[in-house]
């Protein structure tokens, strides 16, 4: 609650005559191209684009498991969120990044009810779930 009070207060110094360089600055000098405020949230920046736009880094080398059927319970919006954060987590801070998975996964268990395997990583579990969604009738 803090931080969200903090960034926005953050964001009105940005847009002062003088003080918007601030901002600037920190945006060109992070590589997460966060202000000032941001930074003071522990807020990520998202750039949103379009679904085709969208290529998950892929690194999952598992063998293609026949799609499961719950898998159609997933919306193309799901789908966009998984494979925003595959192509992102590289950039991510590991706590982000960690917690970010889970809480896709997380949601991907709720819906579907498919289960990560406990030798199977959270971005292994989420690059087999997109890869199953993709590869089905519903989104090509």
């Amino acid at each position: 609650m803090y931080e969200v009070i903090g960034r926005n207060l953050l964001r009105a110094v940005d847009w002062l005559p003088g003080m918007y360089i601030t901002g600037i600055v920190s945006m060109m000098i992070s590589r997460l191209h966060q202000r000032v405020g941001d930074h003071l949230a522990g807020s990520i920046v998202v750039h949103d684009k379009r679904a085709e736009e969208i290529r998950p880094d892929w690194s999952w080398s598992g063998a293609r498991a026949s799609s499961d059927p719950a898998l159609s319970k997933i919306t193309p919006e799901e789908l966009l969120l998984i494979e925003t954060y595959l192509q992102r987590r590289l950039s991510l801070d590991f706590a982000i990044r960690d917690d970010s998975a889970r809480r896709i996964a997380a949601r991907i268990t709720a819906k579907t009810g498919i289960e990560r395997p406990q030798d199977l990583s959270l971005d292994d579990f989420l690059e087999g779930i997109a890869r199953q969604v993709r590869d089905s009738a519903r989104y090509r």
